[in-house]
């Protein structure tokens, strides 16, 4: 099961069919050929590429159609996706894509979802306010904070 914007894929009368694929967010890197030296200089750029989650629906029903429409209009536009084993954090999804709808018996079919979202996964504990003393250490990856000056 997923949630998309608050809203269960339940909801809807569908069910994945299998653990949704998440693509890994690997580093862009250079390489650069010198001649005569043996293997490649690697160049850095600090710049992720974007995770891919892909998810599968299975639906079975009369109005098989009526909620395939439903799901696109669920599943529309930017949002905050979590899966149901991990909802303590969310991917923050930029771009939705819809794969092929395939229909196996009259009210039986699969529907594919891909998400394209920004390079990482994020707590929904990282939303809150923090006072500078409780953040000495970040256990995680490297983060860009969003501070809040309060002053009279």
């Amino acid at each position: 099961m997923i949630v998309y914007n608050d809203i269960y894929s339940k909801q809807f009368g569908v069910f994945l069919e299998e653990y949704p694929i998440i693509t890994a967010s690997n580093e862009k890197v250079n390489f650069h050929s010198v001649v005569g030296r043996l293997g490649s200089l690697i160049e850095h750029t600090g710049v992720r590429e974007n995770i891919k989650i892909s998810c599968t629906f299975s639906i079975a029903g009369n109005n098989y159609i009526s909620k395939v429409r439903e799901l696109k209009k669920w599943l529309k536009g930017p949002g905050k996706l979590s899966i149901d084993d991990e909802q303590e954090t969310y991917y923050d999804v930029q771009f939705i894509e819809y794969g092929n709808i395939e229909r196996e018996l009259k009210m039986f079919g699969r529907f594919t979802v891909h998400f394209h979202c920004a390079p990482y996964e994020y707590l929904y504990a990282g939303q809150t306010y923090f006072t500078p003393s409780a953040v000495l250490y970040n256990l995680y990856d490297e983060c860009s904070p969003i501070y809040k000056i309060v002053g009279e």
